[in-house]
């Protein structure tokens, strides 16, 4: 799936965060990257639709057809540590759940066990820590099949096994889609091939 923005700006108030931005992204990996602040976080959710341009267009491609943002967001996966999980659930369920919608690209089982959250499957969401419920947010959205997976600052409230679990996750899911992750970090960039875009 191709993403274009076309002088696409994004205010919020008198402040604008996005400045007539053009770029056509393609069927790679992307890692935006700037200081906080500086609206990385809002260029996900543009891409992801959840929040709309004050100028300027933003389109999404497949095999040169251009899609209707209902059939765009189908094909988008996200996780960001602000995301919210349904707390009363356990891994198990909400596993269960996310997949009845959406089809995983590798066995659940097999994968909650290489990132170390096999042990904390019967657990309900509300126990865990802020690093395992990231590990789990990442592993939703990655095993998850679409064309694109976007990833805010993803190493955030991860500790160093954690971190060493989100790069296996990444190798190993980016040959099956495009990913673009948002973060000022750059060790949280794995792959050299990855193309760097910087906002300010």
């Amino acid at each position: 799936m191709d993403i274009i923005f076309n002088q696409v700006n994004k205010n919020f108030g008198n402040k604008k965060v996005i400045n007539n931005f053009s770029y056509t992204f393609k069927e790679k990996s992307y890692a935006i990257i700037g200081d906080n602040g500086s609206g990385k976080t809002t260029f996900l959710k543009l891409i992801s639709t959840l929040i709309a341009p004050s100028s300027g267009k933003i389109n999404f491609y497949y095999q040169n057809n251009l899609l209707t943002n209902e059939l765009a967001i189908k094909n988008i996966s996200f996780a960001a540590p602000y995301q919210e999980l349904i707390e009363e659930m356990d891994i198990n369920t909400l596993l269960r759940f996310h997949f009845k919608f959406k089809i995983p690209l590798i066995e659940n089982n097999k994968l909650i066990k290489k990132i170390g959250l096999y042990d904390y499957k019967k657990k309900q969401i509300y126990q865990l820590s802020s690093g395992i419920k990231q590990r789990l947010k990442l592993m939703l959205a990655l095993n998850t099949t679409c064309q694109l997976t976007l990833l805010d600052e993803p190493t955030t409230n991860l500790d160093d096994n954690g971190k060493n679990i989100y790069y296996d996750l990444f190798k190993t899911f980016k040959n099956k889609k495009s990913i673009i992750i948002a973060t000022n970090n750059k060790k949280d960039i794995v792959d050299s091939e990855t193309e760097l875009i910087k906002i300010s």
